[in-house]
């Protein structure tokens, strides 16, 4: 939640990065190809209207909610009981005194337990997010960039002198383990193998 993306792409790329750079723009680009086919045949074989993960979340929270007792309190209002914190959802806002409806954009236990009470689909409460339709993002191809005669490089683009970047590069070496977001905590853990020797994890 709080690491960005440079710093997830950084990580993948870890090993990468010691190539030239046209190598490296080469591997990129090769990933890219990989995980917009690799997403794009998931979504095909979808036979859910929601994502594999939410579906799995929707279907352990209703097998929870089963034994709730549900109070309605008007046609949207409903209070619950569930021996724990209990709950008072609002299906026309979306909310929940659980917090998790607002959190996940998911239908929480709570919301569940009214859904199955008014015999209405969860799904209408759900985010646009999670539904498969939303994977087309995925449905673009990318291609290899072919060899260097067939480029159709437009004239304003080839007369650009790409000179190289002002500045002493430093001395030390350029670190190589991703920076912890701000708030993130560092976790050390004893290594069984290697007994006193701590690693670190983020």
């Amino acid at each position: 939640m709080t690491t960005n993306i440079a710093e997830c792409l950084n990580e993948i790329l870890k090993d990468a990065r010691e190539l030239p750079v046209t190598k490296l723009v080469k591997h990129i680009r090769g990933l890219l190809q990989k995980w917009f086919w690799e997403r794009h045949e998931a979504t095909t074989k979808m036979s859910t209207p929601l994502t594999k993960w939410a579906e799995k979340r929707l279907h352990r929270r209703t097998n929870k909610s089963r034994c709730y007792c549900v109070h309605p309190v008007n046609l949207y209002k409903h209070h619950m009981v569930d021996r724990y914190l209990n709950g008072l959802v609002n299906l026309s806002d979306k909310t929940c005194t659980c917090r998790k409806f607002q959190l996940d954009q998911l239908p929480c236990r709570h919301a569940l337990a009214a859904c199955n009470l008014r015999r209405i689909s969860c799904y209408d409460y759900c985010s646009p997010y999670y539904y498969k339709e939303t994977l087309a993002t995925y449905a673009g191809s990318i291609y290899p960039v072919g060899p260097m005669q067939e480029w159709d490089v437009p004239d304003d683009i080839q007369s650009v002198i790409v000179l190289p970047p002002k500045g002493r590069k430093p001395s030390r070496r350029p670190p190589k383990k991703r920076r912890p977001s701000e708030g993130e905590e560092i976790v050390y853990q004893k290594c069984g193998r290697y007994r006193g020797v701590r690693h670190q994890f983020h």
